[in-house]
């Protein structure tokens, strides 16, 4: 179990969820544009679950005895990073894979790193990136599929007292949900300042940090507008249906801050979590504030 959450950063788009898988990390090592794209409340998750580091793909695929094409069967393990939804599409799509990673854009649009995604649409680009969609669909179904949520973040249900529930990462990099004990203590009451490091947010709330800052305010975690307040409940703060309470002007100006009347207590009893079976929410406790 993780001691330190992975605290959502205002701006972080919704892509990871729109994108067809939540693996496939690039392993080229070339710089380029990684894009921040995993959303959510909680936790420090700067990148998709489908980011690459490079932005410019390259074939690296060799023969056997490092020479390529002919004369030996091509090595797709250096294209993606090992995760189990990788090494499954490595190992089930590795023509489909190979012919992805010596096009100049497909593998950008694959992780979801292309600067222009109307790249992706067109041409040579457009068939070889259906060809390794389609491929790992097939066959990576079970390996490639986000992990459901171990807890109710709104509600705490499933985690013990003293824990809370807050944003995580599952084995391919995919933003979820899971119960955090202390260290740090999980007491920092709503709009409090926190950092998911020496200071954590109450249970149903989480750590929402701006742009590049170290330190942000609890913000409440939410189904809808009624579980906040005065505030708005954005989903694209979120995942698994959930999102966060934010003042609808910082919404609109795009520097989003935690609306501070939200309810200790949601109205909506957290019935919007999706893939969390239940259980049982531990006693609301106000904490200290700090």
């Amino acid at each position: 179990m993780h001691t330190q959450k992975h605290t959502w950063m205002i701006g972080l788009a919704m892509a990871a969820a729109a994108l067809p898988w939540a693996c496939a990390n690039s392993s080229n090592s070339t710089t380029g544009s990684s894009s921040s794209t995993s959303t959510g409340a909680g936790g420090s998750t700067t990148s998709s679950s489908h980011s690459a580091s490079s932005s410019s793909s390259t074939a690296v695929s060799t023969g056997m005895g490092g020479g390529g094409g002919a004369g030996g069967a091509a090595d797709c393990t250096m294209v993606l990073q090992s995760d189990p939804c990788d090494d499954c599409i490595a190992a089930s799509c590795c023509t489909q894979l190979n012919n992805c990673n010596a096009d100049s854009n497909c593998l950008d649009c694959f992780t979801g790193n292309a600067t222009d995604t109307s790249v992706c649409t067109v041409g040579a680009t457009a068939t070889t990136l259906a060809a390794i969609n389609t491929c790992s669909q097939t066959h990576c179904t079970t390996a490639c599929a986000p992990a459901p949520p171990t807890c109710n973040p709104i509600t705490n249900a499933g985690c013990a007292a003293g824990s809370a529930c807050d944003a995580d990462q599952d084995t391919n990099g995919n933003p979820t949900y899971d119960c955090f004990p202390p260290p740090p203590p999980n007491t920092v009451a709503l709009c409090g300042s926190c950092d998911d490091s020496a200071t954590a947010c109450l249970p149903g709330s989480t750590c929402l940090i701006p742009g590049t800052a170290t330190t942000g305010q609890c913000a409440q975690y939410c189904c809808g507008n009624g579980d906040c307040g005065s505030g708005v409940c954005d989903l694209t703060q979120g995942v698994f249906g959930v999102g966060l309470c934010v003042t609808a002007a910082t919404v609109d100006a795009g520097t989003e801050l935690p609306a501070c009347d939200a309810p200790l207590v949601a109205p909506s009893g957290g019935s919007c979590v999706m893939g969390f079976d239940g259980g049982t929410p531990p006693p609301v406790d106000a904490g200290d504030g700090g």
